[in-house]
C-alpha cells in the first residue's frame, strides 16, 4: 500500500488519538484508587475504551463512504432518457 498524503495524515490522527488515550488512562489511574470516585473512574476509563475503539473504526469508514462516490452523470437525449422521438414524429 503507497503512504500517500492521505495515509500520513491518518497516521498522525492516529498517533495523536492513541496518545491522548493514554494521557487520559494515566490520570485517570489517580483518581481510581479513590473509593469514592473509583466508580466515576471505571466508567471514564470504559468510555474512553469504546471512544477511542469506535472512533479508529468509524472515522476511516464514513472518510471512504463519503469521498468513494463517483459523480452521477446525467444521460443524453439518446441513451433512454425517454425524451426519444418516435421516428414516424420525425420530419
Amino acid at each position: 500500500m503507497k503512504w500517500d498524503g492521505k495515509w500520513h495524515i491518518t497516521l498522525e490522527v492516529f498517533r495523536d488519538l492513541g496518545l491522548a488515550f493514554a494521557a487520559v488512562l494515566v490520570l485517570i489511574c489517580v483518581i481510581l484508587f479513590d473509593p469514592i470516585f473509583q466508580g466515576l473512574a471505571i466508567s471514564l476509563m470504559a468510555g474512553e475504551v469504546a471512544s477511542l475503539l469506535i472512533s479508529r473504526m468509524a472515522v476511516p469508514v464514513l472518510y471512504y463512504m463519503a469521498y468513494s462516490r463517483k459523480p452521477a452523470v446525467a444521460p443524453t437525449a439518446g441513451e433512454g432518457s425517454g425524451a426519444e422521438v418516435p421516428a414516424s414524429a420525425q420530419t
